[in-house]
């Protein structure tokens, strides 16, 4: 928490509760509709992506530039990001279980549906360097990724897992939601598409099927920026990777993310 650096280019601020985000109180503040995110790298948006050219914070100024669409006529629109890379369903339950939902009037759940492979693992075995020992030089810190991508093949199980570990992840997701609607909060589940799905016009993992036919019997309701994004497919700058949105994925998801909030009437 508490840092503003720049790296490759683009802002990343980081608020006092390890959000992607301005600083913010615990209690929200009167006339304050505030929005939750909470996900992964895709919701962080890579350090490569300045700060104001985030999805999240493009949704936010739509937000505020539209107040007039939003119910009880706040004053503002605070927007929550808590984005980290390599976070899964299990990262993320631990997080609210120890901060709670900040009050959150809409709390919105951010993955691709990959997600649900993630296993819970400590930092320590992800190629990052701890704050108090940052790399020198540029080539230590190459030769560490390096090193670490190495690894993780040798060892890999080519990110196969069982039944039971993707339904117990589903479960998780679905506990969230429903810790979530228990506050009051209107619930929502993000679906990041990868570029395969994008070009393929659908959602086409099998886990997607059977994780929303998990989640019919609760109150939440599920969007994805899929039909835009597939209508677009050959744009440059859509996809930084297969994963991540590049600037112009994240300027167009802002968008119809916004008027995809308004079209729920809240």
């Amino acid at each position: 928490p508490n840092q503003e650096v720049y790296r490759s280019g683009g802002r990343v601020k980081i608020n006092n509760f390890g959000m992607r985000s301005d600083d913010i109180t615990l209690k929200k503040p009167d006339g304050v509709h505030r929005v939750f995110m909470i996900g992964d790298s895709t919701l962080y948006g890579g350090s490569y992506i300045d700060q104001e050219s985030l999805f999240s914070e493009g949704f936010k100024n739509h937000l505020n530039n539209n107040l007039d669409k939003i119910a009880g006529n706040p004053k503002q629109i605070e927007l929550l990001s808590m984005g980290v890379n390599a976070w899964g369903p299990r990262h993320e339950m631990g997080y609210l279980r120890q901060y709670g939902f900040f009050g959150a009037d809409h709390f919105i759940i951010v993955l691709p549906i990959g997600d649900l492979n993630r296993p819970k693992y400590g930092l320590s075995s992800l190629p990052y360097f701890h704050k108090k020992t940052a790399p020198k030089f540029a080539w230590e810190e190459i030769i560490h990724h390096l090193f670490w991508r190495y690894q993780q093949r040798i060892a890999s199980n080519n990110g196969e897992v069982d039944d039971a570990f993707i339904q117990e992840s589903i479960g998780i997701y679905k506990k969230m939601a429903l810790m979530a609607a228990d506050t009051g909060a209107r619930v929502s589940i993000m679906i990041i598409p990868t570029c395969k799905d994008v070009q393929n016009g659908n959602l086409g993992d099998e886990n997607y099927k059977v994780f929303a036919r998990n989640m019919e019997d609760i109150p939440v309701e599920i969007y994805s920026p899929l039909t835009l994004l597939s209508s677009l497919k050959n744009e440059p700058k859509l996809y930084h990777d297969c994963a991540h949105f590049d600037l112009l994925g994240h300027k167009l998801v802002a968008k119809d993310l916004a008027n995809h909030f308004y079209s729920l009437g809240l």
